[in-house]
């Protein structure tokens, strides 16, 4: 509170200062330097007083009586006890002829107090140049005006005067006023358009600035208007191409080609939106929101230290950019850089009280740095402050979860859900706490919710379907799983059918969904068993003996230093955030990364993923020639999700597929001792997972440095070690589109 009290006076003093010299220069007879001066006063406090008086005199003293009104109009409204500001008012509107509304003005009995004997003078002013305006041919002046074109350089001056000024209201009836008696003038029309933009009029203002472009085709500040207005109404293809037009008419315009990245971003085109961004930096320099948007568009390519630099640019050229500071605290979050994220935060939220995405995000990296209870606090006034919130409740609801609230997480999970009935994760994670609570029922509505929504997703809430199998209850969990009827359901039906040896209706049941699973990785894992323990085909083809599909290489064959390698790649990973046995994960006795391991800016990560790329590459040169969908099929983009994972002593991974991957690997960084026991080995098994011992099954136990690759849908998983040691991994996905 005190550093905003303390930045305040500064803000005054710097008010005063640029007064004091805006006098001065007057005095001086500088009318120029002095107008820029009383300008900047007005652009930090448009209201004051002196500046707007002073303002007006210099506008009188060039004959602008008509520019300098609205000028001694604003300094009477912020100061009406100052008498020569009330003087100089009615001065100027005797001689703009403004009689009617000088004439409400002296009448007005605190001005007649205030001014006291010297009414009667302006009285006779006024009335006297009443009288000599009335000796003019009234008619004569009437029909002049109609025969008009254009707008005085007087009424232009005004209207923009009066736009400049924030008399938005004033604006809006001289605009409409000229754009009724000459509709062919353009400058009418863009001011009004930018009068609605302010006044929020949104769809007026997109109406103004389609006319002024109608009117003036090479004007890009309309075309960039109408682009703005156009974006805030969700009009996106539209503003595109009016910001195109913009940039047309002008190649060097940096507001234009900033406007033209958000539009590009919205549409999804990040690319586009990135190279714009930078053409906006190159033209403006000093575009401070040009900087950090361009930080967003890196930070959601995982390039985070680019994204880092952006942000602090923006921060350079103002440092009192709120969202800035907050989207600088969202990469610093991401890198892991807690402390200095929550300060970053903070300091958006010094800037603006208010911040409610600062609130949001504060809140986020207090509860990395397991600070619940503060956390608790800042999701809590990112809901006061906007009681609409989504993305607040749920983060709340979260920690509520992870504190053991569960009745107060379930009642927050319902917020959520008022507001976004279609919020897939509130429903899911709604569904966990309802079955902790014993609401099995309730919770299976929820899941019945979920797949609804998305067929395709994998839910964390148990489904009763899945319930009943585990206790052994076959038929019934058959009959929930035909009514899920989702990839995730027909895989588990399979196993089901299975228990209750109807093998025959298994392989009706492939050769019936065999193109609607074709890339049903769990599906493809059942196949492949129920296959070889039957010795007969099934028709389901996406990789049907997966253990002849394994590979392994060594980082050795990549690199002459492996050893120097991997002792850095483990050096980098000490700063990479891990949580203890995620939830839903196979790891136990161990850590894991939170997210995909290769979005940290590491220069060993970077080389490390270039020579799995090339290990890929090598991998599908190999089995290229084989017949099944898994090579068929190959991803033609090489997306990759990767993730490190450290066990402990008596740590392993159980036996689990990767159900959203194709093709999967692992790089060993650090190997612990068999003990003649395959202790820490890896374990390909395609049996086990179905309770059958007696399938095809193959253990390998690493070196340092070994690469092995094999398809996605092949179970495996870590024999469990004794040695106190760390066993460290790196775990990789190539996932398809």
């Amino acid at each position: 509170m005190n550093e905003a009290k303390i930045n305040n006076k500064s803000t005054k003093l710097t008010i005063e200062q640029s007064l004091h010299r805006a006098i001065g220069a007057h005095q001086q007879g500088k009318i120029q330097e002095a107008e820029v001066l009383y300008r900047t006063v007005l652009k930090s406090q448009a209201t004051h007083p002196v500046a707007n008086h002073n303002l007006g005199v210099i506008a009188v003293s060039v004959n602008k009586a008509g520019l300098a009104v609205p000028f001694f109009k604003a300094a009477t409204e912020a100061n009406p006890k100052i008498e020569q500001f009330w003087i100089s008012y009615l001065d100027a509107l005797v001689k703009d002829n403004q009689f009617d509304l000088a004439k409400q003005v002296l009448g007005n009995a605190k001005v007649k107090v205030l001014l006291g004997k010297k009414i009667d003078t302006l009285e006779v002013a006024l009335n006297t140049k009443y009288k000599a305006s009335q000796n003019h041919n009234r008619t004569e002046v009437f029909h002049h005006n109609k025969r008009r074109n254009n707008p005085s350089q007087y009424e232009l001056d005004s209207l923009l005067n009066y736009y400049q000024n924030g008399q938005f209201l004033d604006a809006e009836k001289l605009a409409l006023s000229m754009t009724k008696q000459f509709p062919q003038h353009q400058f009418p029309w863009k001011i009004l358009g930018a009068v609605y933009q302010q006044t929020n009029k949104i769809s007026d203002a997109v109406h103004s600035n389609q006319r002024a472009v109608e009117l003036d085709a090479n004007d890009h500040e309309s075309y960039n208007n109408l682009s703005v207005n156009l974006n805030s109404l969700g009009r996106f293809e539209e503003a595109e191409a009016n910001s195109k037009k913009a940039i047309l008419a002008k190649s060097d315009f940096g507001q234009g080609y900033y406007n033209l990245g958000l539009v590009q971003n919205k549409l999804g085109k990040i690319k586009e939106a990135i190279n714009n961004y930078k053409l906006a930096i190159k033209f403006q320099p000093d575009l401070a929101p040009a900087h950090t948007n361009l930080g967003n568009m890196f930070q959601k390519l995982g390039k985070l230290e680019e994204s880092l630099s952006s942000h602090m640019k923006a921060i350079k050229i103002n440092t009192d950019y709120a969202e800035a500071h907050n989207n600088l605290g969202g990469v610093l979050q991401e890198l892991g850089r807690l402390e200095e994220s929550e300060a970053s935060i903070k300091q958006a939220i010094k800037l603006r009280p208010n911040f409610v995405e600062a609130y949001n995000n504060l809140g986020i990296t207090l509860q990395q740095l397991n600070r619940l209870e503060e956390a608790e606090a800042s999701f809590t006034k990112a809901t006061e402050i906007n009681p609409e919130f989504v993305e607040a409740y749920t983060n709340l609801a979260g920690v509520l979860k992870s504190s053991d609230r569960l009745l107060e997480a379930e009642e927050c999970y319902k917020k959520v859900l008022s507001l976004d009935s279609n919020y897939i994760q509130a429903y899911d994670q709604l569904g966990v706490i309802q079955q902790a609570n014993g609401k099995i029922d309730d919770a299976e509505e929820n899941y019945k919710k979920i797949i609804n929504l998305d067929p395709f997703i994998r839910p964390i809430t148990t489904s009763k379907g899945t319930m009943l199998y585990r206790t052994g209850d076959y038929e019934n969990a058959l009959k929930y799983y035909d009514s899920y009827n989702t990839r995730d359901a027909r895989a588990r039906a399979l196993e089901t059918l299975y228990h209750l040896g109807r093998i025959d209706e298994i392989y009706q049941r492939l050769e019936i969904n065999a193109k609607l699973d074709e890339t049903n990785l769990k599906t493809a894992a059942f196949a492949s068993f129920i296959a070889e323990e039957q010795q007969k085909e099934t028709a389901h083809r996406f990789c049907k003996k997966p253990l002849d599909f394994l590979f392994f290489s060594n980082l050795s064959s990549h690199r002459k230093d492996a050893n120097t390698f991997i002792y850095n790649i483990i050096k980098d990973l000490k700063d990479i955030p891990v949580s203890w046995e995620q939830p839903g994960q196979s790891v136990k006795m161990g850590f894991q990364t939170e997210g995909d391991l290769f979005r940290f800016p590491k220069e060993n990560l970077r080389v490390l993923k270039k020579i799995i790329l090339k290990e890929i590459d090598s991998y599908y040169k190999k089995f290229k020639k084989q017949k099944c969908t898994f090579i068929e099929k190959w991803p033609l983009e090489k997306n990759i999700l990767g993730w490190h994972i450290i066990l402990k002593e008596q740590g392993y991974n159980h036996l689990h597929i990767h159900p959203e991957g194709w093709l999967s690997g692992v790089i060993y960084l650090k190997v612990v001792p068999s003990l003649g026991k395959n202790e820490g080995a890896i374990q390909f098994d395609i049996g086990k997972k179905f309770s059958n011992e007696n399938c095809s099954k193959i253990t390998h136990n690493p070196k340092t440095g070994d690469i092995v690759l094999f398809p996605s849908s092949l179970y495996h998983g870590t024999i469990p070690f004794s040695s106190d040691a760390e066993r460290i991994i790196i775990s990789f996905d190539l996932i398809p589109k």
